[in-house]
C-alpha cells in the first residue's frame, strides 16, 4: 500500500486529536467539564504540566510519540489522562510505571513525603480490558478480609471501555455518557443531541471539525502514521532476524554440547546417530543416563543462546525492558547484565 492511499483516523480517538481538543491552551473549559464527569466531582479549574501542548517535530524525529496529557488540580491533585486506540502493550505497568514517576518527580532532595498528593491515572480505551460489564471502572486499595475499608491510596485508575459503552444505553443527561458520545462518534445523531445538551461538548464539536479539515493535521497525523508502521517493521524484522540468529547459533552450541557429553561418557556408537536440530535423536546404546544428560543439555543451552542472541538485539532496538521479559523469559537481572555488557 503506499502512503498516499493511506487512510488517516480523524476522529476524537485519534490521541493526538484528543490531545489537540483537551490539552491546547483555551480548551480548559473543556478539558474541566470532562473530568468533572469522570471523576464525578466539580472541578473548577485546571492546569497543564509545562510542554503537555508541545509542537511533535522532535518527537517526529525520534519517532516517539507521547500523547498522554498531565494537569494539576487545584488540590495538588495530578492527573494522567490519555486516550488509547488499540491494545499493543500490557497498559497496566506502562500506567503503572507512568503514575509511579508522577509519584516520585513530586520529590526533591530534602524534601518531606508529605508532600505527596495523589496522582490519578485516567485511560480511555477504544478495546475492552477488565473483565467487568460495567464501562467505568475505578480502582480503590481496601483491606483484604475487610473489603469495605479502603486504605490511603495515593495512586488511583479509572479506566473507560468504549467498546462496553457503545452497547450500553447511553444517558443523555449523564455528563459523561455526554463526553463519550463526543469521544467514540459513533453515531453522529447522539452526538448532536449530546451536543445541544453540554454546551462544552458544543465548543469541542466545533474545534474538531476545524481540526479534521486542518490540512497540516492530516500530514502530521500522515507521518505519525507512517513512522509508527515503519517503526513496527523494523522491529518485526529485527525480531525475526534475531530469532533465527539465535536459533542457528543456539543449534550448533547445542550439537557441540551434546557431542561433549556424549564423548564424555565414552558413547561412540551413539554419536554416529548424530545430534540434529540441538540434539533430536541419543545414543542407541550405552549408559542410557549419560545420553539423557547430554540432550538436556544441549537443548537447554541452544535455547538459552537463542534467547540471549534475541535480546540483545532487541535491546539495540531500545525496547522496554518489561517487553524483553514477555518476548525472551529471560530474568531482568539477565536483561540489565547484557544491557550493561553487550558484547
Amino acid at each position: 500500500m503506499s502512503k498516499q492511499s493511506s487512510k488517516l483516523d480523524l476522529t476524537p480517538k485519534n490521541n493526538f486529536i484528543f490531545k489537540k481538543i483537551f490539552a491546547t491552551p483555551g480548551n480548559e473549559s473543556m478539558l474541566k467539564d470532562l473530568l468533572s464527569a469522570i471523576l464525578n466531582e466539580n472541578i473548577n479549574s485546571v492546569k497543564l504540566v509545562q510542554g503537555e501542548s508541545e509542537h511533535l517535530g522532535s518527537h517526529l524525529k525520534s519517532r516517539t510519540f507521547r500523547f498522554d496529557i498531565k494537569i494539576i488540580l487545584p488540590d495538588g491533585r495530578n492527573i494522567d489522562l490519555e486516550m488509547q486506540k488499540e491494545d499493543t502493550q500490557p497498559i497496566e505497568k506502562r500506567l503503572t510505571g507512568y503514575a509511579s514517576r508522577i509519584v516520585s518527580n513530586q520529590l526533591e532532595t530534602g524534601d518531606n513525603y508529605h508532600k505527596i498528593t495523589e496522582t490519578i491515572v485516567i485511560c480511555i480505551l477504544n478495546y475492552n480490558f477488565i473483565n467487568l460489564p460495567e464501562y467505568h471502572t475505578e480502582t480503590i486499595t481496601v483491606a483484604k478480609e475487610n473489603r469495605e475499608y479502603e486504605l490511603s491510596n495515593y495512586i488511583k485508575y479509572h479506566f473507560i471501555e468504549l467498546p462496553k459503552f457503545r452497547k450500553s444505553k447511553p444517558d443523555l443527561n449523564n455528563k459523561l455518557d455526554q463526553w463519550l458520545l463526543f469521544i467514540d462518534n459513533y453515531n453522529e445523531e447522539l452526538v448532536n443531541m449530546a451536543a445541544y445538551k453540554n454546551a462544552e461538548i458544543a465548543k469541542a464539536k466545533k474545534i474538531y471539525k476545524i481540526l479534521k479539515a486542518n490540512e497540516n493535521i492530516r500530514l502530521i497525523l500522515d507521518d505519525i502514521k507512517w513512522a509508527e508502521i515503519e517503526r513496527n517493521s523494523q522491529i518485526s524484522y529485527m525480531t525475526e532476524k534475531a530469532m533465527k540468529e539465535g536459533h542457528e547459533k543456539g543449534l550448533e552450541q547445542g550439537h557441540a554440547e551434546g557431542l561433549a557429553k556424549g564423548h564424555a561418557e565414552g558413547l561412540e556408537e551413539g554419536l554416529a546417530e548424530g545430534i540434529e536440530q540441538g540434539i533430536e535423536q541419543g545414543i542407541e546404546q550405552g549408559i542410557e543416563q549419560g545420553i539423557e544428560q547430554g540432550i538436556e543439555q544441549g537443548i537447554e543451552q541452544g535455547q538459552r543462546q537463542q534467547k540471549i542472541e534475541m535480546a540483545k538485539k532487541l535491546l539495540k532496538l531500545n525496547m522496554k525492558i518489561e517487553q524483553i521479559i514477555e518476548v525472551t523469559q529471560l530474568s531482568e537481572k539477565e536483561i540489565l547484565e547484557l544491557k550493561e555488557n553487550p558484547v
